[in-house]
């Protein structure tokens, strides 16, 4: 198998186990994780999800639910859950919060 085309595609399956594995250490409600799955299926059919790492895209699309459903959440709490940066994790909200649309409140 050759690393780098898996690298490269990202697939919206890859991204769904990364969010389990990250609910798995979280403390957050079925709420945040419906929400985030939502997210990632809206970036799957926009075509976003090619530009993200599996956990980056993950937990970026956790941070975006959370921000959306009003939970305060720190990115270093989610990074530690993530086992990334906090840096990665603000990578990849901003490309999904762009790519999506989504506007701040």
């Amino acid at each position: 198998m050759n690393n780098s085309n898996s690298i490269l595609k990202t697939s919206h399956e890859d991204i769904v186990e990364q969010v389990e594995r990250i609910f798995e250490r979280l403390d957050a409600s079925d709420i945040i994780r419906s929400k985030t799955l939502h997210l990632i299926q809206r970036a799957n059919e926009k075509g976003l999800l090619g530009q993200c790492t599996p956990v980056g895209g993950a937990a970026g699309a956790i941070y975006i639910a959370c921000i959306l459903k009003k939970l305060h959440i720190t990115q270093n709490v989610l990074s530690k859950a993530a086992g990334i940066s906090s840096f990665v994790i603000r990578k990849h909200y901003i490309l999904l919060a762009r790519g999506l649309e989504l506007k701040k409140d």
